[in-house]
């Protein structure tokens, strides 16, 4: 068994026990997508308020609604053409939500700005949000770091020992 096979299965334990529970209490998967999107806006108003990692915990439950429903639908023989469109078209309004929340959060000036963490934690979160605004050298640095990486990896990090060279590497071939 593989590492992500087992890691599948372990996080497939609990969900069959939540599928199970919806089953028996007979829940209606539309219900269920419902309330996914409804836990989505709740994430959207906390990315709004800069609370990523609220945000974060808080779209996971969401998720596991989108999951469960369909596998409920299945269960319950309630599979049905309005299910599958209800279920994707909800899907859209819960990218949405959390669209706003972003949108909210940066067209009030209000920046993800790390409070009382070492540099290297700064650094860090400054990078993985992009918050330098462009033409700026900070995010000249970052563009330029990212194509170097991208440029210089060598084939074999990307887990093909036999693909043609790439990039910058195939100048240093014999």
């Amino acid at each position: 068994m593989t590492v992500t096979g087992f890691i599948g299965k372990a996080c497939m334990w609990p969900l069959r026990a939540i599928i199970r529970a919806c089953v028996a209490l007979g829940i209606h998967p539309n219900t269920l997508t419902l309330i996914g999107v409804l836990i989505n806006v709740v994430a959207a108003c906390a990315l709004g308020v800069n609370r990523f990692l609220l945000a974060g915990v808080i779209m996971i439950v969401a998720n596991i609604f989108d999951f469960i429903d369909g596998k409920v639908a299945q269960q319950t023989n309630t599979v049905s053409r309005f299910g599958a469109f209800w279920d994707s078209t909800l899907d859209r309004f819960s990218d949405i939500a959390l669209f706003l929340g972003l949108i909210y959060l940066y067209a009030t000036l209000r920046r993800p700005i790390p409070r009382g963490r070492s540099p290297i934690t700064k650094v860090f979160t400054r990078a993985f949000f992009w918050t330098d605004e462009r033409t700026t050298l900070p995010y000249d640095i970052m563009v330029i770091a990212i194509l170097l990486f991208v440029w210089l990896t060598p084939p074999i990090w990307i887990g093909d020992p036999t693909a043609p060279s790439m990039g910058l590497w195939a100048l240093l071939e014999p």
